[in-house]
């Protein structure tokens, strides 16, 4: 090996130069020789983009590095080389797992140089839980060519959702004109408004938060002392089960329960610790609202919608005949600082009018969109 790293093998003798057999055990152990070469180099770059991401986490959690009244670019600078030597992943899967796998101090760095950054990439998702449908509804989409039977569904679908914007419930409107816009593409729901509308859907969520406060708060104490009171991040979430999940009531919220009834519901975010101002540390949560749901038609339902009773039978067979077809819905609020329990009442911003938060309204079914 030469004092630059490259790595040869002593030339064959005279006499064997011409020896197949030998020429061929020379090309051997060159190939071997070839790929302990590669593992050796993977190996150091490896320990070296390691050192790099630990030099600069220790730089960005540094006071007087950071402090922008003497350093005002070194924030900046920082998270930038940070998240270059980490190498923060734009795909939305691979940042949920890079940033599971990250250090809770280079967490903890990379949210006090660039929390918005952060927060608008997704970093208060979930990282275990992935939603997946519950059953398959009405089953596969355009089994058979529609009849007229379909056709009148369709028809009397459309002047539902026209005669009255389904009585005033805009997102039970806007979710069945996107059934029958049979696109099949998944649907983003306002869960802001969703939060502002139904004092229930609030109290679920802070009791969800509560159940799980004890336990984030030590997950996330353990950590900063183990990191010698350095500031730390913990990444948590709820559990997905059906006691977490949330059914809005028909007779007090008509507009959501006919938009989404039931949905699965997440709450997600990360849990700080800082030193105080007196030594003692801070413990504070930011987290989403997260909410998933399949928009599909199950045997043997109805409801009664602005009068009509509507049977999921019925509803099905436009999926089933490709007249309209079945999406997910999908949603998240925006972030929030949970006080802990006993604070102040959870109220994502916002109006609270309908439609004030959320681009576009429902607008009559021949536009030219379908």
């Amino acid at each position: 090996m030469a004092e630059n790293g490259t790595v040869t093998l002593p030339d064959l003798p005279p006499e064997e130069r011409n020896d197949p057999e030998a020429i061929a055990y020379q090309k051997r152990k060159w190939d071997e020789l070839q790929q302990h070469v590669q593992a050796m180099t993977a190996a150091l770059t490896a320990a070296t983009e390691a050192d790099n991401a630990m030099a600069v986490a220790l730089r960005a959690l540094d006071p007087t590095e950071v402090d922008p009244a003497t350093h005002p670019d070194a924030v900046r600078n920082a998270v930038t080389d940070l998240e270059a030597a980490t190498g923060m992943p734009t795909d939305p899967k691979a940042l949920k797992d890079w940033w599971a796998a990250l250090d809770p101090a280079v967490r903890a760095g990379l949210l006090a140089a660039d929390s918005d950054k952060l927060i608008k990439a997704g970093i208060l998702g979930p990282t275990e839980y992935e939603w997946k449908a519950p059953n398959d509804g009405a089953g596969p989409y355009h089994v058979r060519e529609p009849g007229a039977g379909e056709y009148a569904i369709q028809m009397e679908t459309y002047g539902l959702v026209a005669g009255g914007t389904l009585f005033q419930n805009e997102d039970a409107a806007r979710h069945m004109l996107h059934y029958l816009d049979n696109t099949g593409e998944p649907l983003t729901v306002d869960v802001d408004r969703m939060l502002r509308d139904d004092p229930k859907f609030r109290a679920h969520v802070e009791g969800l938060l509560a159940a799980r406060e004890a336990e984030w708060r030590q997950t996330a104490l353990d950590a900063y002392q183990k990191a010698g009171g350095a500031p730390v991040a913990i990444p948590v979430e709820t559990v997905r089960n059906r006691p977490n999940d949330f059914t809005f009531n028909e007779n007090q919220q008509p507009n959501w329960f006919h938009a989404i009834g039931s949905q699965g519901c997440v709450v997600s975010g990360v849990v700080t610790v800082n030193p105080g101002p007196d030594g003692k540390p801070v413990v504070s949560t930011r987290y989403q609202v997260n909410v998933w749901d399949r928009y599909n038609w199950d045997k043997g339902k109805s409801t009664d919608i602005a009068g009509t009773n509507i049977t999921d039978a019925d509803m099905a067979k436009l999926h089933q005949a490709g007249l309209a077809q079945e999406y997910d819905i999908t949603g998240r609020s925006s972030a929030m600082t949970w006080s802990g329990s006993g604070g102040a009442p959870m109220r994502p911003d916002g109006s609270g009018e309908r439609n004030a938060d959320r681009e576009g309204t429902v607008t009559d079914p021949g536009r030219d969109s379908r």
